[in-house]
Protein backbone atom coordinates (compact mmCIF):
# COMPACT_ATOMS: atom_id res chain seq x y z
CA UNK A 1 0.00 0.00 0.00
CA UNK A 2 3.08 2.13 1.01
CA UNK A 3 4.26 1.93 -2.84
CA UNK A 4 0.75 2.69 -4.06
CA UNK A 5 0.58 5.51 -2.24
CA UNK A 6 4.16 7.30 -3.66
CA UNK A 7 3.03 5.70 -6.71
CA UNK A 8 0.07 8.33 -7.06
CA UNK A 9 1.85 11.02 -5.11
CA UNK A 10 4.32 11.04 -7.99
CA UNK A 11 1.73 10.85 -11.02
CA UNK A 12 0.25 14.19 -9.81
CA UNK A 13 3.51 15.56 -8.41
CA UNK A 14 4.72 15.16 -12.22
CA UNK A 15 1.57 17.42 -13.63
CA UNK A 16 2.13 20.16 -11.08
CA UNK A 17 -0.66 19.66 -8.44
CA UNK A 18 0.84 17.59 -5.41
CA UNK A 19 -0.56 19.97 -3.15
CA UNK A 20 -4.03 19.23 -4.69
CA UNK A 21 -4.33 15.97 -4.42
CA UNK A 22 -4.81 13.17 -1.06
CA UNK A 23 -4.87 9.94 -0.53
CA UNK A 24 -7.75 9.08 1.41
CA UNK A 25 -9.66 5.63 2.86
CA UNK A 26 -13.49 5.18 2.42
CA UNK A 27 -14.90 4.14 5.67
CA UNK A 28 -18.29 3.78 4.41
CA UNK A 29 -20.86 3.80 1.76
CA UNK A 30 -24.59 4.37 1.99
CA UNK A 31 -27.12 1.54 0.55
CA UNK A 32 -27.94 3.56 -2.53
CA UNK A 33 -24.03 4.58 -3.41
CA UNK A 34 -24.84 8.27 -3.63
CA UNK A 35 -22.88 8.87 -0.60
CA UNK A 36 -19.64 7.62 1.55
CA UNK A 37 -17.38 8.82 4.26
CA UNK A 38 -13.47 9.17 4.22
CA UNK A 39 -10.93 9.37 6.76
CA UNK A 40 -10.49 13.11 6.64
CA UNK A 41 -11.75 15.78 8.19
CA UNK A 42 -12.21 19.33 9.65
CA UNK A 43 -8.54 18.59 10.97
CA UNK A 44 -7.09 17.88 7.25
CA UNK A 45 -8.86 21.17 6.55
CA UNK A 46 -11.81 20.00 4.87
CA UNK A 47 -14.59 22.58 4.84
CA UNK A 48 -18.45 22.33 4.79
CA UNK A 49 -20.08 23.01 1.31
CA UNK A 50 -16.97 22.45 -0.98
CA UNK A 51 -16.47 19.76 -4.03
CA UNK A 52 -14.10 17.54 -4.62
CA UNK A 53 -13.34 14.88 -7.23
CA UNK A 54 -12.62 11.71 -6.48
CA UNK A 55 -10.04 9.47 -8.73
CA UNK A 56 -8.97 5.79 -8.62
CA UNK A 57 -5.55 4.71 -10.33
CA UNK A 58 -4.30 1.22 -11.79
CA UNK A 59 -1.61 0.59 -13.11
CA UNK A 60 2.20 0.18 -12.08
CA UNK A 61 5.11 2.72 -10.90
CA UNK A 62 6.32 3.41 -14.21
CA UNK A 63 2.36 3.44 -15.83
CA UNK A 64 -0.46 4.58 -13.94
CA UNK A 65 -3.35 5.06 -15.21
CA UNK A 66 -6.06 7.30 -13.86
CA UNK A 67 -9.62 7.50 -13.89
CA UNK A 68 -12.50 9.51 -12.52
CA UNK A 69 -15.10 8.13 -9.74
CA UNK A 70 -17.34 10.96 -8.11
CA UNK A 71 -17.94 14.75 -7.83
CA UNK A 72 -18.46 14.99 -4.77
CA UNK A 73 -19.63 17.82 -1.60
CA UNK A 74 -19.16 17.66 1.87
CA UNK A 75 -22.44 17.83 3.99
CA UNK A 76 -21.11 17.03 7.21
CA UNK A 77 -17.81 17.29 8.27
CA UNK A 78 -16.47 16.22 11.93
CA UNK A 79 -12.62 16.29 13.23
CA UNK A 80 -11.13 13.51 11.75
CA UNK A 81 -14.23 12.14 9.38
CA UNK A 82 -16.62 13.62 6.64
CA UNK A 83 -19.49 13.02 4.84
CA UNK A 84 -19.35 13.45 1.04
CA UNK A 85 -23.16 13.67 -1.29
CA UNK A 86 -21.73 12.31 -4.82
CA UNK A 87 -23.57 14.56 -7.18
CA UNK A 88 -21.81 13.14 -10.09
CA UNK A 89 -21.18 9.15 -10.43
CA UNK A 90 -18.37 8.01 -13.38
CA UNK A 91 -17.30 4.56 -11.92
CA UNK A 92 -19.70 3.04 -8.93
CA UNK A 93 -18.25 -0.11 -9.05
CA UNK A 94 -14.98 1.12 -6.96
CA UNK A 95 -16.86 2.53 -4.35
CA UNK A 96 -16.64 0.06 -1.48
CA UNK A 97 -15.78 0.37 2.03
CA UNK A 98 -12.10 -0.11 2.78
CA UNK A 99 -10.86 1.25 -0.41
CA UNK A 100 -8.37 3.91 -1.34
CA UNK A 101 -8.44 6.67 -3.65
CA UNK A 102 -7.46 10.28 -4.59
CA UNK A 103 -9.34 13.04 -3.87
CA UNK A 104 -8.71 16.61 -5.01
CA UNK A 105 -10.58 19.32 -3.20
CA UNK A 106 -11.46 22.43 -5.19
CA UNK A 107 -10.30 24.76 -2.67
CA UNK A 108 -6.10 23.10 -2.65
CA UNK A 109 -6.68 23.05 -6.86
CA UNK A 110 -7.53 26.33 -6.73
CA UNK A 111 -5.77 28.05 -4.08
CA UNK A 112 -3.90 31.15 -4.71
CA UNK A 113 -6.61 32.16 -7.67
CA UNK A 114 -8.91 35.32 -7.32
CA UNK A 115 -11.89 34.84 -6.34
CA UNK A 116 -14.97 34.66 -9.17
CA UNK A 117 -16.77 37.74 -8.58
CA UNK A 118 -20.08 38.59 -10.10
CA UNK A 119 -22.25 41.67 -9.79
CA UNK A 120 -25.59 42.00 -9.46
CA UNK A 121 -28.03 44.41 -11.31
CA UNK A 122 -31.52 45.48 -10.64
CA UNK A 123 -33.71 47.57 -13.27
CA UNK A 124 -36.53 49.00 -11.65
CA UNK A 125 -39.52 49.47 -14.50
CA UNK A 126 -43.51 48.93 -14.53
CA UNK A 127 -45.27 45.95 -15.12
CA UNK A 128 -46.00 46.96 -18.54
CA UNK A 129 -41.89 47.76 -19.21
CA UNK A 130 -40.74 44.42 -18.23
CA UNK A 131 -40.51 41.64 -20.48
CA UNK A 132 -43.46 39.25 -19.92
CA UNK A 133 -40.50 35.93 -19.89
CA UNK A 134 -38.80 37.95 -16.43
CA UNK A 135 -41.79 39.08 -14.98
CA UNK A 136 -41.86 35.20 -13.35
CA UNK A 137 -40.76 35.66 -10.02
CA UNK A 138 -40.43 32.02 -9.04
CA UNK A 139 -38.04 31.13 -11.50
CA UNK A 140 -34.88 29.97 -10.51
CA UNK A 141 -31.71 30.95 -12.42
CA UNK A 142 -30.17 27.58 -11.41
CA UNK A 143 -32.64 25.14 -12.93
CA UNK A 144 -33.35 27.56 -15.69
CA UNK A 145 -30.05 28.74 -16.54
CA UNK A 146 -30.29 27.28 -20.34
CA UNK A 147 -33.43 29.25 -21.06
CA UNK A 148 -31.84 32.30 -20.06
CA UNK A 149 -32.02 35.62 -21.91
CA UNK A 150 -27.86 36.94 -23.31
CA UNK A 151 -29.22 40.50 -21.88
CA UNK A 152 -29.23 39.30 -18.22
CA UNK A 153 -26.20 37.53 -18.28
CA UNK A 154 -22.82 37.50 -19.92
CA UNK A 155 -19.09 37.29 -19.45
CA UNK A 156 -16.12 39.57 -19.13
CA UNK A 157 -14.27 39.88 -22.66
CA UNK A 158 -10.94 37.94 -22.37
CA UNK A 159 -7.62 39.96 -21.42
CA UNK A 160 -5.73 41.33 -24.60
CA UNK A 161 -2.23 42.22 -24.18
CA UNK A 162 -1.22 45.10 -25.54
CA UNK A 163 1.73 47.84 -25.41
CA UNK A 164 -0.63 50.84 -25.13
CA UNK A 165 -3.48 51.31 -22.79
CA UNK A 166 -7.10 51.95 -24.86
CA UNK A 167 -8.85 54.58 -22.66
CA UNK A 168 -11.97 53.77 -24.31
CA UNK A 169 -12.36 50.59 -23.10
CA UNK A 170 -14.49 50.26 -20.03
CA UNK A 171 -12.93 48.13 -17.32
CA UNK A 172 -14.62 45.60 -16.01
CA UNK A 173 -14.43 45.21 -12.27
CA UNK A 174 -16.46 41.48 -12.26
CA UNK A 175 -16.29 38.05 -14.01
CA UNK A 176 -19.79 38.11 -14.75
CA UNK A 177 -22.94 40.37 -14.04
CA UNK A 178 -26.59 39.66 -13.63
CA UNK A 179 -29.27 41.95 -14.69
CA UNK A 180 -32.49 41.52 -12.40
CA UNK A 181 -36.21 43.32 -12.49
CA UNK A 182 -38.09 44.43 -10.06
CA UNK A 183 -41.84 46.04 -10.58
CA UNK A 184 -42.52 49.35 -9.74
CA UNK A 185 -45.38 51.88 -9.44
CA UNK A 186 -44.66 55.74 -9.67
CA UNK A 187 -46.45 58.07 -6.92
CA UNK A 188 -47.92 61.10 -7.88
CA UNK A 189 -45.85 62.78 -5.29
CA UNK A 190 -42.68 63.97 -5.56
CA UNK A 191 -39.17 63.95 -3.27
CA UNK A 192 -36.38 66.57 -3.32
CA UNK A 193 -33.19 64.39 -3.79
CA UNK A 194 -29.99 66.32 -2.97
CA UNK A 195 -27.60 64.06 -4.61
CA UNK A 196 -29.16 65.18 -7.73
CA UNK A 197 -30.43 68.63 -6.67
CA UNK A 198 -33.53 68.33 -8.01
CA UNK A 199 -37.07 66.29 -7.42
CA UNK A 200 -37.35 62.90 -8.74
CA UNK A 201 -41.03 61.18 -8.20
CA UNK A 202 -41.38 58.55 -5.64
CA UNK A 203 -41.33 54.72 -6.95
CA UNK A 204 -43.45 52.42 -4.61
CA UNK A 205 -42.17 48.51 -5.41
CA UNK A 206 -44.80 45.85 -5.99
CA UNK A 207 -42.05 42.98 -4.58
CA UNK A 208 -42.15 40.77 -7.74
CA UNK A 209 -39.88 40.12 -10.26
CA UNK A 210 -36.81 38.20 -11.15
CA UNK A 211 -34.48 37.21 -7.72
CA UNK A 212 -31.69 35.68 -8.73
CA UNK A 213 -28.72 34.57 -6.52
CA UNK A 214 -25.30 34.82 -8.20
CA UNK A 215 -23.99 32.49 -5.69
CA UNK A 216 -24.95 29.86 -7.78
CA UNK A 217 -23.50 31.42 -10.50
CA UNK A 218 -19.82 31.25 -8.46
CA UNK A 219 -20.10 27.99 -7.17
CA UNK A 220 -20.64 26.77 -10.66
CA UNK A 221 -17.60 28.46 -12.02
CA UNK A 222 -15.74 27.17 -8.93
CA UNK A 223 -16.72 23.57 -9.75
CA UNK A 224 -15.97 23.79 -13.84
CA UNK A 225 -12.46 25.06 -12.99
CA UNK A 226 -12.18 22.07 -10.68
CA UNK A 227 -12.92 19.43 -13.27
CA UNK A 228 -10.90 21.18 -16.03
CA UNK A 229 -7.96 20.90 -14.03
CA UNK A 230 -8.72 17.32 -13.20
CA UNK A 231 -9.43 16.03 -16.26
CA UNK A 232 -6.25 17.68 -17.81
CA UNK A 233 -3.97 16.11 -15.15
CA UNK A 234 -5.70 13.00 -16.06
CA UNK A 235 -5.13 13.09 -19.64
CA UNK A 236 -1.49 14.38 -18.82
CA UNK A 237 -0.81 11.22 -16.59
CA UNK A 238 -2.62 8.93 -18.95
CA UNK A 239 -0.97 10.17 -22.37
CA UNK A 240 2.86 9.82 -21.21
CA UNK A 241 3.93 7.17 -24.00
CA UNK A 242 7.24 5.85 -22.12
CA UNK A 243 5.62 6.09 -18.64
CA UNK A 244 7.16 8.26 -15.84
CA UNK A 245 10.97 7.60 -17.16
CA UNK A 246 10.14 9.47 -20.33
CA UNK A 247 9.02 12.44 -18.87
CA UNK A 248 13.05 13.82 -18.73
CA UNK A 249 14.33 11.95 -20.90
CA UNK A 250 15.69 14.95 -23.30
CA UNK A 251 17.03 17.03 -20.57
CA UNK A 252 20.67 16.89 -19.81
CA UNK A 253 21.58 16.35 -16.10
CA UNK A 254 23.55 18.88 -14.02
CA UNK A 255 25.73 16.59 -11.50
CA UNK A 256 27.94 19.93 -10.26
CA UNK A 257 24.35 21.89 -9.85
CA UNK A 258 26.03 24.80 -11.81
CA UNK A 259 22.56 26.32 -13.42
CA UNK A 260 21.26 25.87 -9.63
CA UNK A 261 23.74 27.81 -7.75
CA UNK A 262 23.76 30.57 -10.61
CA UNK A 263 19.82 30.80 -9.73
CA UNK A 264 20.02 30.52 -6.07
CA UNK A 265 23.34 32.21 -5.32
CA UNK A 266 24.05 35.84 -4.83
CA UNK A 267 28.09 36.97 -5.40
CA UNK A 268 28.93 38.75 -2.43
CA UNK A 269 31.03 41.84 -2.67
CA UNK A 270 34.48 40.14 -1.92
CA UNK A 271 33.02 37.60 -5.25
CA UNK A 272 32.62 40.57 -7.40
CA UNK A 273 36.34 42.12 -6.76
CA UNK A 274 37.58 38.79 -7.39
CA UNK A 275 36.37 38.41 -11.13
CA UNK A 276 36.95 42.36 -11.66
CA UNK A 277 40.42 41.39 -10.83
CA UNK A 278 40.40 38.28 -12.83
CA UNK A 279 38.91 39.98 -15.50
CA UNK A 280 41.68 42.32 -15.05
CA UNK A 281 44.06 39.74 -15.93
CA UNK A 282 43.17 38.73 -19.26
CA UNK A 283 45.01 40.67 -22.41
CA UNK A 284 43.26 43.30 -23.61
CA UNK A 285 42.30 42.65 -27.42
CA UNK A 286 44.16 46.05 -28.35
CA UNK A 287 47.05 44.74 -27.63
CA UNK A 288 46.72 41.62 -30.21
CA UNK A 289 45.97 44.10 -32.70
CA UNK A 290 49.05 46.27 -32.43
CA UNK A 291 51.12 43.35 -32.49
CA UNK A 292 49.31 41.90 -35.59
CA UNK A 293 49.70 45.21 -37.12
CA UNK A 294 53.90 46.32 -36.00
CA UNK A 295 55.17 42.58 -36.69
CA UNK A 296 58.17 41.69 -34.18
CA UNK A 297 58.83 45.60 -33.99
CA UNK A 298 55.15 46.54 -32.62
CA UNK A 299 57.39 47.76 -29.36
CA UNK A 300 60.70 49.29 -31.19
CA UNK A 301 59.13 52.63 -30.77
CA UNK A 302 58.54 52.74 -26.62
CA UNK A 303 61.24 53.22 -23.84
CA UNK A 304 61.78 50.57 -21.64
CA UNK A 305 59.60 53.04 -18.86
CA UNK A 306 56.80 53.00 -21.45
CA UNK A 307 57.16 49.23 -22.35
CA UNK A 308 57.08 48.18 -18.61
CA UNK A 309 53.59 49.89 -18.01
CA UNK A 310 52.53 48.75 -21.18
CA UNK A 311 53.35 45.30 -20.12
CA UNK A 312 51.70 45.77 -16.95
CA UNK A 313 48.38 47.93 -18.09
CA UNK A 314 47.65 45.64 -20.77
CA UNK A 315 47.73 42.39 -18.49
CA UNK A 316 50.68 40.67 -20.24
CA UNK A 317 53.01 40.89 -17.39
CA UNK A 318 50.15 38.31 -15.60
CA UNK A 319 49.59 36.36 -18.53
CA UNK A 320 53.31 36.10 -19.16
CA UNK A 321 53.37 34.83 -15.55
CA UNK A 322 50.38 32.91 -15.58
CA UNK A 323 51.83 30.89 -18.58
CA UNK A 324 55.14 30.24 -16.92
CA UNK A 325 53.25 29.00 -13.82
CA UNK A 326 51.01 26.72 -15.67
CA UNK A 327 53.81 24.95 -17.73
CA UNK A 328 56.32 24.90 -14.72
CA UNK A 329 54.20 23.28 -11.94
CA UNK A 330 51.63 20.18 -11.80
CA UNK A 331 49.59 20.73 -8.57
CA UNK A 332 48.33 16.97 -7.34
CA UNK A 333 48.54 14.57 -4.46
CA UNK A 334 52.16 13.96 -3.35
CA UNK A 335 52.82 10.43 -2.02
CA UNK A 336 56.39 10.20 0.18
CA UNK A 337 58.60 6.97 0.64
CA UNK A 338 61.88 7.36 2.64
CA UNK A 339 64.38 6.03 5.19
CA UNK A 340 65.80 7.87 7.79
CA UNK A 341 68.38 7.15 9.59
CA UNK A 342 70.44 8.76 13.01
CA UNK A 343 73.53 10.52 13.33
CA UNK A 344 74.17 10.50 17.06
CA UNK A 345 75.07 7.35 19.32
CA UNK A 346 72.52 7.22 22.23
CA UNK A 347 73.30 3.84 23.49
CA UNK A 348 75.74 3.25 27.03
CA UNK A 349 79.66 2.56 25.40
CA UNK A 350 80.14 0.05 28.65
CA UNK A 351 77.64 -1.98 27.34
CA UNK A 352 78.30 -4.14 24.05
CA UNK A 353 75.15 -4.76 23.61
CA UNK A 354 72.31 -3.01 21.47
CA UNK A 355 75.19 -0.16 19.76
CA UNK A 356 73.75 0.49 16.25
CA UNK A 357 72.39 3.96 15.11
CA UNK A 358 68.70 4.93 14.68
CA UNK A 359 66.99 3.67 11.47
CA UNK A 360 63.29 3.83 10.19
CA UNK A 361 61.15 3.85 7.52
CA UNK A 362 58.24 6.31 6.43
CA UNK A 363 55.39 6.66 4.15
CA UNK A 364 53.23 9.75 3.85
CA UNK A 365 51.63 12.05 2.39
CA UNK A 366 51.68 15.72 1.36
CA UNK A 367 48.88 18.39 1.15
CA UNK A 368 50.43 21.54 -0.94
CA UNK A 369 48.11 24.02 0.77
CA UNK A 370 48.35 26.42 -2.70
CA UNK A 371 45.72 24.21 -3.80
CA UNK A 372 43.34 26.17 -1.18
CA UNK A 373 44.34 29.76 -1.86
CA UNK A 374 47.48 31.61 -3.93
CA UNK A 375 48.42 32.82 -0.30
CA UNK A 376 49.32 30.34 0.88
CA UNK A 377 50.73 28.60 -2.31
CA UNK A 378 54.37 28.07 -0.76
CA UNK A 379 52.95 25.98 2.52
CA UNK A 380 52.02 22.17 2.65
CA UNK A 381 51.64 19.68 5.43
CA UNK A 382 52.59 16.30 5.13
CA UNK A 383 51.21 13.44 6.80
CA UNK A 384 53.46 10.26 7.83
CA UNK A 385 53.18 7.06 9.01
CA UNK A 386 56.65 5.37 10.48
CA UNK A 387 58.33 2.51 11.80
CA UNK A 388 61.50 2.97 13.52
CA UNK A 389 64.61 1.34 15.24
CA UNK A 390 66.62 2.19 18.07
CA UNK A 391 69.38 1.30 20.58
CA UNK A 392 68.89 3.68 24.18
CA UNK A 393 70.54 4.18 27.31
CA UNK A 394 67.55 2.86 29.52
CA UNK A 395 69.93 3.15 32.97
CA UNK A 396 72.45 0.47 33.89
CA UNK A 397 72.15 -1.17 30.41
CA UNK A 398 71.50 -1.07 26.49
CA UNK A 399 67.91 -1.38 25.20
CA UNK A 400 66.31 -1.99 22.03
CA UNK A 401 63.21 0.00 21.10
CA UNK A 402 61.15 -0.59 18.27
CA UNK A 403 58.51 2.48 17.40
CA UNK A 404 55.49 2.70 15.24
CA UNK A 405 54.67 6.63 15.12
CA UNK A 406 52.28 8.85 13.37
CA UNK A 407 53.92 12.36 12.37
CA UNK A 408 52.30 15.51 11.27
CA UNK A 409 54.85 18.09 9.55
CA UNK A 410 54.64 21.44 8.40
CA UNK A 411 56.76 22.99 5.00
CA UNK A 412 57.66 26.12 4.09
CA UNK A 413 59.32 26.24 0.52
CA UNK A 414 61.05 28.86 -0.07
CA UNK A 415 62.74 28.05 -3.30
CA UNK A 416 60.57 27.62 -6.10
CA UNK A 417 57.00 26.07 -5.12
CA UNK A 418 56.46 22.62 -4.25
CA UNK A 419 54.88 21.52 -7.26
CA UNK A 420 57.86 22.75 -9.46
CA UNK A 421 58.60 20.06 -12.46
CA UNK A 422 61.99 19.74 -13.46
CA UNK A 423 63.55 22.07 -10.86
CA UNK A 424 64.82 21.92 -7.34
CA UNK A 425 62.19 23.16 -4.38
CA UNK A 426 64.18 23.79 -1.43
CA UNK A 427 61.79 23.93 2.03
CA UNK A 428 62.47 24.43 5.63
CA UNK A 429 59.90 23.11 8.49
CA UNK A 430 59.25 21.34 11.66
CA UNK A 431 57.38 18.46 12.89
CA UNK A 432 55.29 16.73 16.18
CA UNK A 433 54.88 12.81 15.90
CA UNK A 434 53.56 10.92 18.95
CA UNK A 435 53.30 6.49 18.67
CA UNK A 436 53.91 3.99 21.11
CA UNK A 437 57.59 1.69 21.71
CA UNK A 438 58.50 -1.88 22.70
CA UNK A 439 61.50 -2.19 24.86
CA UNK A 440 63.77 -5.18 25.12
CA UNK A 441 66.93 -5.89 26.25
CA UNK A 442 69.35 -8.32 27.30
CA UNK A 443 68.49 -9.38 30.44
CA UNK A 444 64.63 -7.91 30.90
CA UNK A 445 62.29 -10.70 31.96
CA UNK A 446 59.86 -9.15 29.17
CA UNK A 447 58.99 -6.48 27.22
CA UNK A 448 57.87 -2.84 28.55
CA UNK A 449 55.56 -0.76 26.49
CA UNK A 450 56.56 2.91 26.29
CA UNK A 451 54.67 6.20 25.16
CA UNK A 452 56.71 8.43 22.73
CA UNK A 453 56.18 12.08 21.60
CA UNK A 454 58.66 13.75 19.06
CA UNK A 455 59.29 17.32 18.55
CA UNK A 456 61.43 18.38 15.39
CA UNK A 457 63.35 21.74 16.10
CA UNK A 458 63.86 22.18 12.23
CA UNK A 459 64.23 20.58 9.21
CA UNK A 460 65.32 21.68 5.80
CA UNK A 461 64.89 19.71 2.32
CA UNK A 462 65.43 19.58 -1.08
CA UNK A 463 63.36 17.84 -3.61
CA UNK A 464 63.45 17.25 -7.73
CA UNK A 465 60.66 16.21 -9.40
CA UNK A 466 62.26 14.57 -12.51
CA UNK A 467 58.91 14.61 -14.74
CA UNK A 468 55.70 15.57 -14.03
CA UNK A 469 53.81 12.62 -15.72
CA UNK A 470 50.85 14.45 -17.87
CA UNK A 471 53.26 14.89 -20.76
CA UNK A 472 52.37 12.99 -24.42
CA UNK A 473 55.77 11.53 -23.75
CA UNK A 474 55.10 10.43 -20.18
CA UNK A 475 54.89 6.60 -19.60
CA UNK A 476 53.12 6.72 -16.55
CA UNK A 477 50.17 9.18 -15.51
CA UNK A 478 52.09 10.28 -12.49
CA UNK A 479 55.18 12.55 -11.57
CA UNK A 480 58.13 11.01 -9.83
CA UNK A 481 61.13 12.64 -8.06
CA UNK A 482 63.53 12.11 -4.83
CA UNK A 483 64.20 14.09 -1.58
CA UNK A 484 66.40 14.53 1.15
CA UNK A 485 66.20 15.89 4.09
CA UNK A 486 68.22 16.52 7.66
CA UNK A 487 66.46 17.31 10.85
CA UNK A 488 67.06 18.06 14.57
CA UNK A 489 64.60 15.63 16.64
CA UNK A 490 64.47 15.32 20.51
CA UNK A 491 61.98 12.22 21.97
CA UNK A 492 60.78 11.58 25.38
CA UNK A 493 59.79 8.21 26.11
CA UNK A 494 57.39 7.30 29.31
CA UNK A 495 56.63 3.50 30.73
CA UNK A 496 52.80 2.33 30.53
CA UNK A 497 54.20 -0.88 31.85
CA UNK A 498 54.83 -2.02 35.47
CA UNK A 499 58.52 -2.09 35.86
CA UNK A 500 60.22 -5.15 37.06
CA UNK A 501 64.09 -4.64 35.88
CA UNK A 502 66.06 -1.55 37.53
CA UNK A 503 65.41 0.32 34.38
CA UNK A 504 64.46 4.27 33.51
CA UNK A 505 60.48 4.81 33.72
CA UNK A 506 60.89 7.57 31.36
CA UNK A 507 64.25 8.71 28.94
CA UNK A 508 65.05 11.03 26.57
CA UNK A 509 67.06 11.50 22.78
CA UNK A 510 68.41 13.58 21.18
CA UNK A 511 68.87 13.41 17.52
CA UNK A 512 70.31 14.36 14.07
CA UNK A 513 68.63 12.69 11.38
CA UNK A 514 68.82 12.22 7.79
CA UNK A 515 66.03 11.10 5.34
CA UNK A 516 66.26 9.81 1.14
CA UNK A 517 63.69 8.78 -0.58
CA UNK A 518 61.24 9.16 -3.80
CA UNK A 519 58.19 11.49 -4.34
CA UNK A 520 55.12 10.06 -6.30
CA UNK A 521 52.95 12.70 -7.97
CA UNK A 522 49.44 11.96 -8.93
Amino acid sequence: MIVKSCILILAFWLSGQVNAFELVKVLEVSTSGRSLVVDRGYLEGVKLGEFARFIVQKGDLENPNLSNVALGEAVQVNDNQSIWFLHEIDNASVIKAGEQMLYARANDVLEGRRPFKTLKKMILAPKEKIPAKYADAKRDAKSNEKQMDSDLVFMQKEYEQSHTINEQEKVESADLMVTGFEESQSEKQSKYVEAVNKELPEVKLEGKGTQIDSKDFAEREKTAQLNSVVDHDIQKTNGLKNGLKGLYDEQKPDPDNRWLRAKIVEHSMYDQVRATKKMEEIIHPRVYKKAEHGGDFWSADMSDEQLRRYFVTSGLAREVDRRKLALENREGNEILLRITRGAYDNSDAQDGNYRALYNALEIGYEYHLMRTSKLIQRWSVGFDYQKGLGNYDVGPQNARVEETAFKLSLHLYFYNLPSAVKAYTWYVGSALRTGSATVTGASFAQAYDYQLLGYEYGHLGVKYRFYSGDDYDDIFNMGVGALAQVGVEQVSYRTKSTLSNNIDGTFSTYDLKFSLGLTVLF
